[in-house]
């Protein structure tokens, strides 16, 4: 064989490498990729990872002399600060037995809690909670806030007074449902008042924005 066709061939050759080399990385490049986005999709977010490092002394345990709204107040307290995994144990704290059942164990919840529409909670600016309307052993109590995006949500939380051992008489939530978003008026306009919605005719309270 020449020497001409020696050196094609081994120009050819060491051109097929350099494809085999190039799809290679360009695979690995694709796969690596994929699993950074599964796990920032489905894996484990930051709050998660730090509950293990939350301290049980920090969490306020269920009491039968706190009132709906306390009860709804403490849950949402810690959610707002820059590590709001004690938040979250303590929101998870108040969650009823029935409630832990569908959205537990504690890591679920908290990686419910950093997706939507519940995400709202952790990056609010202002928040009212308002009164709580009583039937029995019944209560729902409405919550409004002010997103990042200075948008108006409403969240309505459903809690019953339980029965047990550990819990007898305390007020727990049941479920949270979101209810609206209002976005607010453009910069410029006159005051306007949003009033949370009503339920059974109780005024949850009022709230002056200003363009």
């Amino acid at each position: 064989m020449s020497d001409a066709n020696t050196t094609t061939l081994d120009t050819e050759s060491r051109g097929g490498l350099f494809v085999v080399a190039v799809v290679f990385l360009s695979l690995a490049f694709l796969v690596t990729l994929g699993i950074q986005f599964a796990w920032s999709r489905f894996g484990p977010v930051p709050s998660a990872r730090n509950l293990a490092a939350v301290s049980s002394e920090q969490i306020v345990q269920p009491k039968p002399d706190l009132s709906p709204d306390q009860v709804v107040e403490l849950q949402l307290k810690g959610l707002g600060e820059s590590n709001p995994a004690p938040g979250i144990m303590q929101c998870f704290a108040f969650a009823s037995p029935e409630n832990k059942q569908s959205t537990g164990p504690l890591t679920r919840f908290a990686m419910m809690m950093e997706r939507p529409p519940y995400d709202v909670f952790l990056h609010r600016h202002l928040l009212l909670v308002g009164k709580p309307a009583i039937t029995g052993e019944e209560a729902t109590v409405m919550v409004t806030l002010l997103d990042e995006h200075d948008e108006i949500r409403v969240f309505h939380f459903h809690l019953t007074k339980q029965h047990g051992e550990a819990i007898e008489g305390c007020w727990m939530t049941d479920a949270v449902y979101p209810l609206q978003q209002i976005t607010t008026p453009a910069v410029g306009q006159e005051p306007t008042v949003w009033r949370a919605p009503q339920h059974d005719g109780t005024r949850c309270g009022w709230w002056a924005h200003y363009g």
